[in-house]
């Protein structure tokens, strides 16, 4: 089987798809004209059991401890558990509200002074961003837990502590999503809003997004990005980066588990997609994981990865011209984002 590809999902460049070149090499040389899962459950049922109305950077915790168990060993080797992850959150997300209110009543603050404050207690606990290389060599997921240990933190990470925060606080917080991306947004700002990119940290508006990681001008119309996301679609994001590493781990069966339950909470969620493609894929059902494949691209017609894996299975089912389709639109749409 070719190989496979998912798009990163923390800051970083749209990049090259590294396997094109194979693909190509192969389909030149059988075709003269080649081009040079289950139900699971919902908020609020047994599977998985989960107190919804927990403080959201806490039920992040809640997801990986009841898909990955209490102990797991990195990437690194090192078993991480998440009782330590989860003590120093309750200590961080304290002491980033006592930071916050040493500043006066939140809501009398300016937005900027609010969310630097924040920052500062991650700083200052030693917290650095990292992306979690989610790249074309397949899942690799870090989990929240991770990175609280590790003091790594990667865009979902510092999303979900910010969104923990704001619920503290009553915030008018929010998340928004991107290609292989996630942000934060202030709402009701003299009747707007503003981004906040907690990577950097940074004040950024929607044309810097839209620039930068260039999305389908329809996906961003059907409200597939640059949205507002509710607290359960935040969720649904812990769900695939578990599913990310159940895959890595070719646990299949619980990986699909776990990214259905995502979808659950956030249907038009193209990497949730395209992961279930990969994961179905793996597990012979290819018919159905090509059936996420279209999905993921129908929500976000710019979607690389999934045109590459698209052409990957269609190449393994014989279907030449239909791969062959698909890797001259990956050609003209890596034309399009590096220029």
């Amino acid at each position: 089987m070719s190989s496979v590809s998912q798009r990163p999902s923390s800051v970083g460049s749209a990049g090259s798809v590294g396997s094109v070149a194979t693909i190509l090499l192969v389909l030149a040389l059988v075709l003269p004209s080649a081009v040079s899962g289950g139900t699971v459950g919902t908020p609020g049922t047994a599977q998985p059991l989960l107190d919804w109305s927990r403080n959201l950077a806490l039920l992040v915790l809640d997801v990986e401890r009841q898909w990955l168990g209490e102990q797991f060993a990195a990437r690194s080797g090192k078993t991480v558990r998440v009782s330590d992850g989860t003590a120093l959150l309750v200590q961080l997300l304290a002491a980033a509200e006592q930071r916050v209110r040493a500043g006066g009543e939140p809501g009398s603050q300016r937005p900027l002074a609010v969310l630097l404050a924040i920052h500062s207690v991650l700083a200052e606990a030693g917290i650095t961003y990292g992306e979690s290389n989610l790249g074309s060599s397949g899942a690799k997921g870090r989990p929240l837990c991770q990175g609280l240990i590790e003091r790594r933190f990667d865009c979902a990470m510092y999303t979900w502590f910010y969104l923990g925060v704001a619920e503290r606080l009553g915030l008018p917080l929010a998340a928004i999503g991107l290609p292989g991306h996630v942000a934060l947004r202030w709402l009701d700002v003299d009747g707007g809003h503003l981004n906040w990119e907690a990577t950097v940290p940074d004040l950024r508006d929607d044309a810097f997004y839209l620039a930068w990681k260039q999305p389908a001008a329809e996906a961003v119309q059907q409200g597939v990005y640059l949205r507002d996301l509710d607290r359960q679609e935040v969720a649904a994001i812990a769900f695939y980066r578990v599913s990310q590493v159940l895959s890595a781990r070719k646990e299949y069966r619980t990986a699909q588990a776990a990214v259905e339950q995502a979808l659950v909470l956030l249907p038009d969620f193209p990497d949730a997609h395209n992961l279930e493609g990969l994961i179905l894929a793996r597990s012979g059902a290819t018919d159905l994981a090509l059936t996420h494949f279209d999905r993921a691209i129908a929500l976000d017609p710019r979607f690389t990865h999934a045109y590459l894996n698209r052409a990957n299975y269609r190449l393994d089912r014989g279907d030449f011209a239909g791969a062959r389709s698909d890797l001259a639109i990956l050609r003209e749409l890596e034309h399009q984002l590096t220029r």
